[in-house]
């Protein structure tokens, strides 16, 4: 059954959008395929990032910051992709006490609120994380003999990397968390929306949330990864061809590269999208309420 994409575009006249309402009809269906599947992925990642962790926060493991770093983006994977069991865990637990008091409906509620909030802040930690994997690798093949880059290296480099990136976080989540608001209604107990300073000014806040949110957690990653992927690749093959007093062994950096390589290219594949659509979500939030004239 074809979906209409009609009710996100009300009075649509205008080619553009006409060809925007066939790209929703053509990708819906795709997308409906993997939200129906979303739980089964979720459990998986959830599995491997926690042999991950704690492979990587084994002793041996924590003597350099790449791995550490690596440790952190697991965990912040691990709690993104909570989100996703979390809603199968509520669904349990609806279908077994169908009937629960008002106070316990809200209670979901605050729930799913701090969950998305969670998910939405582990991403952004996450994604800088990998990035910084990329930086500190390219610094160090790029000067091998500087003392100073060599310190990028060591385990204190990572711990205060990680705290720095979810400090730096942290603020847009706050935001994000008391935009959102619980509404109580008669036919419903609850319902989300969002809260008044959020919407107020023609949802100034709104707009610049997402506006934020697209360039620093999607739109700049997506242009910095390559960026430091491809500067790293160069400055392996130099020292590949120099030979002289590698970091790392070769093996090493081949492989090192290749995880680089291989988080960029399915970071930009993931994230991309992803950054239109949170820099033209005030723009669409308009012309749902206005409509295609």
């Amino acid at each position: 059954m074809e979906t209409s994409c009609e009710p996100f575009f009300p009075n649509v006249k205008k080619s553009t959008a006409k060809l925007l309402c066939s790209i929703f009809n053509w990708f819906t269906p795709f997308v409906q395929f993997c939200v129906d599947r979303e739980r089964y992925v979720s459990t998986l990642v959830v599995i491997m990032n926690i042999l991950h962790f704690i492979i990587l926060t084994k002793k041996s493991m924590r003597t350099t910051s790449i791995n550490l770093i690596m440790a952190a983006v697991a965990l912040s994977d691990i709690c993104s992709q909570s989100y996703i069991l979390h809603h199968e865990i509520i669904r349990i637990f609806i279908y077994f006490y169908p009937c629960y008091s008002k106070a316990t409906y809200y209670n979901i509620f605050l729930l799913e609120n701090i969950m998305n909030t969670l998910r939405n802040f582990t991403r952004r930690c996450s994604t800088w994380l990998s990035l910084s994997i990329a930086v500190i690798r390219t610094l160090v093949i790029r000067n091998p003999m500087n003392p100073k880059y060599e310190k990028l290296s060591k385990p204190k480099t990572a711990f205060t990397l990680i705290l720095v990136i979810y400090a730096l976080c942290f603020p847009l989540a706050v935001v994000e968390y008391l935009g959102n608001r619980d509404n109580e209604t008669t036919s419903v107990y609850y319902y989300s929306g969002y809260s008044d300073w959020f919407t107020d000014n023609d949802y100034m806040v709104y707009k610049l949330f997402y506006d934020t949110e697209g360039v620093v957690s999607k739109l700049f990653p997506c242009i910095l990864f390559p960026i430091f992927t491809t500067l790293l690749i160069i400055e392996i093959r130099k020292a590949e061809k120099s030979r002289q007093n590698l970091f790392v062994s070769k093996s090493d950096s081949r492989n090192t590269t290749k995880l680089i390589f291989y988080l960029t290219l399915t970071f930009f594949i993931g994230e991309f999208p992803m950054a239109l659509f949170y820099g033209l979500n005030p723009v669409l939030l308009m012309l749902n309420e206005e409509g295609f004239q």
